[in-house]
């Protein structure tokens, strides 16, 4: 028998991100509940795109906090027919594995990810010196506190809004009562959908009852929180593949 037999794991993520999460699922004997609470578009402003490509060479450091971040930067650099090449100047870092290994997909190369695959320790460990200068592309719902972390070490940082999380406002389940009643897991890889949940279930009034809450990371946890949840589990290491062990040996304790 494999170890989430019998059990619902609620996936939380994007339509276009969630399916190698809900693979890792099912290979572990889950059943998947896919409710997108995510939905994401560019919104760079290319004026801005356009200066910063100009002036690559006053920034240090191209940071990246998820694969949504690299998608939404880089399809609009091409956008303005602008050269991938051009980001040679510049070293990049990326927030984890999954991150970077995205970022080499394009054919770039990250100098840098944390030993703990957060923005708090990205921020912290950055191998970086006063003064320096990082551009940071974000989303509207950015709630890191890299940022600050970073201006703390009196790092120059430059946000560029790159796209926007919003909350799809339907459900595919006209049945939310059963829903709510037949979750063993809901799982958040990132504040967005904590966010996003918490909005769809306040609008179609679901109340998960048995679930337990499962997250990514501490900062994807604070959010949660933020939101109601009371969170069970944080996953180490603060990947997919964490997320799945979480509930496997939580499974296995029942």
């Amino acid at each position: 028998m494999k170890p989430l037999q019998n059990k619902t794991v609620v996936v939380t993520r994007g339509v276009n991100q969630s399916s190698d999460f809900s693979d890792l699922i099912k290979s572990k004997g889950g059943n998947v509940l896919s409710i997108p609470c995510i939905e994401t578009r560019s919104v760079v402003k290319m004026t801005e795109l356009e200066n910063l490509v100009v002036h690559i060479d006053d920034y240090s450091w191209l940071i990246f906090t998820s694969v949504n971040a690299v998608n939404y930067f880089l399809d609009a650099m091409r956008n303005i027919d602008s050269d991938l090449s051009s980001l040679s100047k510049i070293k990049i870092a990326a927030v984890g594995e999954v991150t970077k290994q995205h970022i080499e997909s394009y054919g770039l190369k990250v100098a840098f990810v944390p030993s703990v695959y957060t923005s708090s320790e990205l921020g912290k460990q950055l191998p970086i010196t006063p003064k320096e200068k990082v551009a940071i592309p974000i989303s509207n719902k950015s709630k890191s506190n890299l940022m600050d972390i970073l201006e703390s070490r009196e790092v120059s940082c430059k946000s560029i809004l790159t796209y926007t999380n919003s909350t799809p406002t339907s459900l595919e389940f006209d049945n939310t009562r059963e829903l709510s009643e037949i979750a063993d897991f809901v799982t958040f890889a990132s504040g967005s959908a904590a966010l996003g949940l918490s909005e769809l279930s306040r609008i179609h009034s679901i109340e998960f009852k048995k679930a337990k809450v499962i997250c990514i990371g501490p900062e994807t946890a604070k959010v949660a929180e933020e939101c109601g949840y009371r969170v069970n589990g944080i996953a180490s290491p603060h990947t997919m593949e964490g997320l799945v062990e979480l509930m496997v040996q939580d499974a296995k304790q029942q």
